[in-house]
């Protein structure tokens, strides 16, 4: 993106052209120019891969949750027990089964920025995914072995491990929505989202759990859970959730769908984004033709200057005019006789 661009004569004469908005105005100033000028361009653009600080200031955002934001803003609202600050942080609370709070879109949130930046890495390989799929199988087995690690894989307690994870889910999701991403195109990642989300509430609603009925959503008698109990290796942690795991088998299913729907975000502020740098490249072309064409201009007023301070005749200073003041008479005096006395 253009940002500045200075035509200058050193020393001299200056045009600035500096943006004032996102649309194509500009403001130029000038500097007299001297007699020796010598012509410079200096034009600083933005790089175009740099980062996009929406997505990180949005990133840094849910981080500040997720690390421990959510103490710190109860610890303040303690401070001042009022019905309204009770409620508020009752928002900073994952609810018990049933519907959500603020705090339970902070996950979420997350895995809809790890979409995001998808484009933004990966689109150069659309049109040869088999190039892509080592670099993401990667990062998915490199993440998924750091979340295993932090639930305790160093103890070599296999039948008490936790496979199931934040970071885990981070991984399978991205990998997932990464393959489905080189290889669809935008179409097909839409269809791709809305199938597996009314897959998933088909699977829900429709398929009875052993010995059970179909369409349980209720916390001992829902699939998810069932499924979990049953294939999910090592140990089902009370405290995430007890009759499966928060982070389980089929509850996976739509996070996958909510990765691809930052993907879908991210292709298109990455397309916002390629318009405005073709805009500003145009810009730019037009910006360069008109300064110089500005210094021709320049050039050409400052030879004429140049050629009449080499013309002009040197300067004479002209003699003081004797004065004339009638009826006053001025005598030479005499210093000789001054002298003789001495």
């Amino acid at each position: 993106m253009l940002s500045l661009v200075d035509y200058s004569v050193d020393g001299a004469a200056s045009l600035s052209y500096t943006r004032l908005s996102s649309d194509e105005y500009f403001q130029i100033s000038s500097i007299p120019m001297n007699e020796q000028p010598v012509l410079t361009l200096s034009v600083k653009r933005l790089d175009q891969n740099s980062r996009l600080l929406s997505l990180d200031a949005l990133r840094g955002f849910d981080m500040f949750w997720i690390a421990g934001g959510d103490a710190l803003t109860t610890g303040i609202l303690s401070r001042f027990p009022l019905p309204t600050t009770e409620r508020l942080k009752d928002q900073l609370e994952h609810v018990d089964w049933e519907g959500f709070r603020f705090y339970d879109l902070i996950f979420p949130l997350f895995m809809f920025l790890v979409g995001c930046v998808i484009p933004f890495s990966l689109e150069k390989f659309q049109e040869r995914p088999a190039s892509a799929y080592s670099r993401i199988q990667r990062r998915t087995a490199l993440l998924f072995l750091l979340g295993v690690i932090a639930n305790g894989l160093l103890k070599f307690d296999f039948a008490n491990l936790r496979y199931a994870g934040v970071l885990q889910r981070i991984a399978i999701c991205y990998g997932t929505g990464a393959i489905l991403f080189v290889n669809l195109k935008l179409r097909g990642q839409a269809i791709a989202v809305a199938g597996i989300l009314l897959g998933y509430w088909a699977v829900l609603a429709l398929v009875p759990v052993l010995g059970g009925t179909a369409g349980d959503f209720t916390k001992e008698g829902n699939l998810g859970g069932h499924l979990d109990r049953t294939f999910l290796p090592g140990k089902i942690m009370q405290a995430y959730y007890g009759y499966g795991d928060k982070e389980g088998l089929l509850s996976t299913i739509p996070a996958v769908a909510t990765v691809l729907l930052g993907a879908l975000a991210g292709r298109w502020l990455k397309s916002l984004r390629s318009d405005r740098n073709e805009r500003d490249h145009d810009l730019h072309r037009t910006m360069l033709r008109r300064l110089r064409q500005d210094g021709h201009l320049l050039r050409q007023r400052n030879r004429r200057t140049q050629r009449r301070l080499e013309h002009r005749r040197p300067h004479r200073r002209k003699p003081l005019r004797k004065m004339a003041f009638p009826g006053l008479r001025v005598s030479q005096p005499d210093f000789s006789k001054a002298v003789g006395k001495r």
